[in-house]
């Protein structure tokens, strides 16, 4: 396999955004918070991020199905829920509500860290295609020859939750009545780490400690590639700037029927 480490340019490569009529921005709509006892059950089965939100890889950008992050519809109450019966935050002084823009935030981070993953690999796809990144076939295969294993999925996830472990998740304090002091600060970090622990195999494996450098590594060894510095360099590069991507978010309400 041909690699390249120059260093890349991935906006030239992304789809133009479009957003069809069934699908909301997330930053519109306020039903995102609204609660969906289903959804919650379902998260329940399987204790997956996957079952709360998806990342779209823009190698599978359709017009009536674009790139970008997907959160469904009550998905930040039920790991409000989730974090209060891990117990962490039973003697802070929180409202719950305050919990859901942290929650939110945790499955927008996870499936980012999807995103700056794709973006790693994308240079496989660039030496192989002459430059053209984006073709679906392509993505797929690399998709079904490297990393369909469940030892690989469980790595991106423990990865994608890694990186979710590594930040800090301040509350946005609503106002109390009778003038109540409030801190100036509460980090509910631990608590979004608790709910982690909860989840299966590789997710429930992060590690706060693990980089974008460490994660390169293991896509290397997952492609079967020699580790070399300076390509590890130019992927965790490729990482961080992806991190730092306004990537498209939406609400859906249910399951695309075709995720192709």
């Amino acid at each position: 396999m041909q690699i390249t480490d120059r260093p890349l340019r991935l906006e030239s490569h992304f789809p133009d955004e479009v957003i069809p009529y069934n699908i909301i921005r997330l930053e519109e709509e306020r039903i995102l918070y609204e609660y969906d006892r289903h959804l919650h059950q379902r998260f329940r089965d399987t204790r997956t991020f996957e079952v709360l939100g998806f990342y779209r890889p823009f190698h599978y950008h359709r017009s009536d199905f674009p790139w970008g992050i997907y959160v469904y519809r009550g998905s930040p109450k039920v790991i409000a829920h989730e974090m209060i019966q891990a117990g962490s935050i039973t003697n802070e002084p929180v409202i719950f509500d305050e919990l859901l823009r942290p929650a939110l935030n945790s499955i927008l981070l996870h499936e980012k860290y999807h995103h700056a993953i794709e973006a790693a690999v994308t240079p496989f796809l660039i030496s192989q295609n002459n430059g053209n990144s984006l073709r679906y076939d392509s993505y797929l295969a690399l998709q079904n020859l490297y990393f369909n294993s469940p030892m690989y999925r469980e790595f991106e996830e423990k990865s994608c939750n890694s990186f979710v472990a590594r930040n800090r998740f301040e509350l946005d304090f609503i106002p109390r009545m009778h003038g109540s002091s409030l801190p100036s600060s509460v980090d509910v970090g631990p608590a979004i780490r608790d709910f982690m622990k909860t989840q299966p195999p590789g997710y429930c494996d992060f590690d706060a400690t693990l980089s974008n450098t460490e994660t390169a590594k293991e896509l290397l060894r997952f492609l079967n590639v020699k580790i070399q510095p300076t390509l590890v360099k130019s992927m965790a590069k490729a990482m961080s700037q992806a991190l730092k991507r306004n990537i498209p978010k939406y609400i859906i309400t249910s399951p695309p029927t075709n995720m192709e």
